[in-house]
């Protein structure tokens, strides 16, 4: 009888050892998968935060990749302010040579001008086509406005110029009446001149049509 009362009383606790056993793992697995989240979160935050130093990085020119890539590790920081003097240098030369080629280019429209007949069949015309864009929408919802403004066209070349207090105004004037003159000049040079007073004259020599 006391061996059916121990097997009955073993029998007894045997589900509850099994509802324990189920309630570890499910513990198990929560805990389990509340680290994986947090491990891959603070993963993610991490290569979001590198991401985000990544865009911020200021991008180097094709000049500067390809001295950094030229140097051999190990290279005092002497070579690299020297790379980056060379870099300026080299700037400044291309710059200069792209300034020489505008004054050219502007010196060839200027004999052009010169150099054509006078055709007032054509030329009144065309002078008032010119002179009108002063009054176009894009002028007058910016406000500007140009002093002294001269519209003198010949045989094919016309020659644009207008007086301005300051280089600012001058160059928001030029940017807006370039964009209006359209085909009427089609092919045109700006530059400005410094009037002795200080102000700024825009002058634009352009090919009004083609013979």
């Amino acid at each position: 009888m006391n061996q059916d009362f121990s097997t009955s009383k073993r029998r007894s606790r045997l589900p509850w050892v099994l509802l324990a056993l189920v309630v570890m793992v499910i513990a198990g697995v929560t805990l389990y998968r509340q680290f994986r989240s947090q491990s891959t979160t603070a993963s993610h935050s991490q290569s979001v935060e590198s991401t985000g130093r990544e865009a911020t990085a200021r991008r180097l020119s094709p000049e500067e990749i390809r001295a950094l890539a030229s140097r051999s590790p190990g290279v005092p920081g002497q070579a690299t302010a020297r790379d980056m003097a060379e870099m300026m240098e080299k700037r400044k030369r291309m710059a200069a040579a792209s300034q020489e080629r505008i004054q050219k280019r502007n010196a060839a429209m200027i004999g052009r001008f010169a150099a054509a007949k006078p055709d007032p069949s054509w030329s009144n015309a065309h002078e008032k086509d010119l002179a009108s864009l002063q009054d176009s929408d894009p002028m007058r919802d910016a406000g500007a406005k140009a002093a002294n403004f001269q519209a003198d066209c010949r045989s094919t070349m016309c020659r644009v110029q207008a007086d301005f207090p300051d280089a600012g105004a001058a160059a928001n004037w030029l940017q807006l009446y370039m964009g209006s003159v359209g085909d009427r000049l089609p092919v045109a040079t700006a530059h400005q001149v410094t009037n002795p007073d200080g102000s700024v004259r825009v002058e634009i020599y352009g090919m009004g049509r083609k013979r």
